[in-house]
């Protein structure tokens, strides 16, 4: 998964306003009363959010499936001069040394967790890492949101370097994104990539039951329309 969208991750998200999601944190940690000693962002992509957090955590760490993303990431960190921890694993069953305060994953990461069983296995990994009055802020797209982002199954964006287009399909209740990308080259040309993304929509009654499962509890839940559409997003304690 994501083998060449890091290349064009940034100018991709460039319209991503990172501190909104850092503000959304902070006023977390905020109302309760969480030291921000640590935070370890969940497919942490190129890095962004982590930059965005520096002022406020006193260590910073990065997890990404994609060995690409960490090595964009770790580029821009060293860029910025910006001391985070980058590792590439997989977030159903990392195993850090380190106990977090806060643990976040965001831009519907979730939701390429494609069974209730690693789902499951993923909130007890989140717990096994937490720190004891830590929290886990995540955030998920329901069936209405894939709905409005891809109208007749489709999505197409077309920025100066690059247009991609996404075209939706469904089968065992898996979503299937099959993304074409044509990037500008040095000669003024484009080249033609293809990738297959996954992605399983869970609803809110058994993305319950199986927290409840997990052993951790929900603080609060809610919709918010002003960060990047209207997303779902959920704060766990133990």
């Amino acid at each position: 998964m994501y083998n060449f969208f890091p290349q064009i991750y940034d100018e991709f998200m460039e319209y991503a306003d990172y501190s909104k999601w850092k503000d959304l944190v902070i006023n977390i940690t905020k109302k309760y009363n969480v030291p921000r000693d640590s935070i370890l962002d969940l497919g942490c992509g190129t890095g962004s959010l982590l930059l965005e957090l520096n002022a406020d955590f006193s260590n910073l760490y990065g997890l990404d499936i994609s060995e690409n993303m960490i090595k964009k990431a770790k580029e821009k960190a060293k860029k910025y001069q910006v001391d985070i921890k980058f590792f590439r694993d997989d977030m159903i069953t990392f195993e850090r040394k380190e106990k977090f305060n806060v643990i976040v994953s965001f831009f519907d990461t979730l939701n390429h967790i494609l069974s209730e069983e690693e789902l499951l296995l993923h909130f007890k990994t989140v717990k096994n890492n937490l720190a004891g009055n830590g929290v886990y802020i995540f955030d998920y797209v329901d069936r209405d949101f894939m709905n409005e982002m891809f109208k007749n199954n489709i999505f197409v964006d077309k920025r100066e370097n690059f247009t991609c287009i996404w075209q939706l399909s469904q089968d065992d209740q898996i979503d299937f994104i099959e993304s074409t990308y044509f990037v500008k080259n040095k000669n003024s040309t484009y080249d033609k990539v293809k990738e297959v993304y996954t992605k399983k929509i869970y609803s809110l009654e058994i993305l319950k039951k199986i927290i409840e499962k997990s052993g951790l509890k929900i603080l609060e839940n809610m919709k918010n329309s002003q960060i990047a559409g209207d997303r779902c997003i959920v704060t766990l304690g133990k």
